[in-house]
């Protein structure tokens, strides 16, 4: 749980650089075709990451919603923000018995509070 809770600080740190987060990305020299609208696929591993965080139940849900906030309210992320907002919604309407489901539904109500604060 540790190494987790260090990994998602890290990632914390690195959400807070002041240039645009497609410079840290090397993934995208070899990729030209990248177009404005498109999310950088440093951006979209985050988020990924982030999200399957936020199913859990130790501190680690805390600190993906910090991490997400933090990344999601920069001024080069409406995209990215856009599509989360989309995806707390679909997880908010979703509706089943899995205990799995309502610790993602707590996630996904921390992290929009986190954005939103």
């Amino acid at each position: 749980m540790e190494a987790k809770c260090v990994m998602l600080l890290w990632l914390y740190i690195l959400v807070l650089v002041p240039f645009d987060i497609s410079s840290v990305d090397t993934s995208i020299v070899s990729s030209d075709n990248l177009s404005e609208f498109e999310l950088v696929p440093l951006v979209l591993r985050i988020i990924g990451f982030c999200k399957d965080y936020l199913s859990a139940s130790g501190p680690m849900r805390t600190m993906a919603g910090l991490v997400l906030s933090r990344l999601l309210t920069r001024p080069d992320m409406p995209k990215a923000f856009t599509s989360f907002v989309e995806w707390t919604h679909e997880v908010m309407s979703s509706v089943t018995e899995d205990v799995l489901q309502h610790f993602q539904l707590l996630g996904a109500i921390e992290a929009l509070a986190a954005i939103f604060k």
